[in-house]
């Protein structure tokens, strides 16, 4: 028997939506659908700040799938993260003031690795689902499942996950099979956009001269002859190529610094057989893999897409 699912996802600079009939026999899942909304007006690094606009792109997105699958979608998981999520080893009955416990795994001596985040996370998200007219299913972890991009030998090995989206970049650490260390970093491709933007162009100019034509691969960038270079000067435009690659240059290395520091937290550095594997919207960023290698000492830096859309990895997500 086949249920219909969906999930949503709250992003900063989109919320995302996703349904399929899953079949509730071997697990897989057909007639997939994905819809998104800009989010901009009502989410800020993870979290929703303005809940009126939040339900509005909710029941649109609701709307839209329904239309596509021909059925009606009444409730909804919800996949949540944000800058204060991270992970703590302690019991999940400890009083956490101003916290949620999102997940909790065991890990031994009775201890539990715990990803925590501010209870307006999800208070916030329960306000918007109320007011769109969808039942709340579930929470998950944004974390935990993107996790699902890793194989159970790179979890095992050690390996490190970025998701570097708009706003955020969540630092994963794996090994011995368990997350063993988990924070949210207040930097990412938004970062880069404000700082391009800077020079005098649209933010939407500065995202478009990010994706197409910076390139970090260049420890100490320069000018260039290059085709991308006269394509600036034809157009006249506020940065010449050597300019635009240090200004992105600069700013990943300091988001790449504070990965860094993130690995010495866990005493994992130098462990991490498995290498880096990089999802989210920033990952094709071009010469991002040599900087994210050279900077963090990883040999072995994956672009690796995501195996279901969204956040359909969990085994558990079935709502109608």
């Amino acid at each position: 028997m086949s249920i219909l699912t969906c999930a949503i996802q709250i992003g900063t600079s989109r919320i995302l939506a996703v349904a399929a009939m899953k079949n509730n026999y071997n697990g897989t899942v057909s007639n997939i659908q994905i819809e998104s909304e800009p989010a901009r007006d009502c989410v800020s690094h993870g979290c929703i700040t303005n809940i009126e606009r939040a339900a509005m792109h909710i029941r649109s997105l609701i709307q839209k799938l329904g239309n596509r699958m021909g059925a009606s979608i009444s409730a909804a998981y919800v996949g949540i993260g944000g800058m204060s999520l991270h992970s703590l080893v302690q019991q999940p009955s400890v009083s956490l003031p101003g916290y949620d416990v999102l997940s909790a795994d065991p890990i031994g001596n009775s201890e539990y690795q715990l990803i925590v985040g501010e209870s307006r996370i999800r208070q916030n998200v329960k306000a918007a689902m109320v007011r769109a007219g969808v039942r709340l299913v579930e929470f998950v972890a944004l974390p935990k499942a993107t996790a699902y991009l890793l194989t159970e030998e790179e979890r095992q090995k050690g390996c490190l996950l970025l998701d570097m989206g708009a706003a955020t970049t969540t630092v994963s650490i794996y090994k011995d099979g368990d997350l063993k260390h988990l924070a949210v970093i207040p930097l990412a491709g938004d970062s880069v956009t404000y700082d391009i933007q800077s020079t005098g162009c649209s933010f939407d100019d500065a995202e478009r001269y990010k994706h197409e034509w910076s390139d970090v691969s260049q420890e100490v960038p320069s000018e260039s002859n290059s085709a991308a270079s006269r394509l600036f000067s034809d157009q006249a435009l506020p940065i010449p190529q050597g300019e635009l690659n240090k200004i992105a240059l600069c700013r990943y290395e300091e988001i790449a610094a504070n990965i860094l520091h993130q690995i010495e937290l866990s005493q994992l550095q130098g462990k991490l057989e498995a290498g880096c594997i990089l999802p989210g919207g920033v990952a094709p960023q071009r010469g991002l893999t040599a900087l994210m290698s050279r900077r963090l000492g990883i040999a072995r830096i994956e672009v690796r897409a995501y195996r279901e859309p969204g956040m359909m990895g969990s085994d558990r997500m079935s709502a109608t």
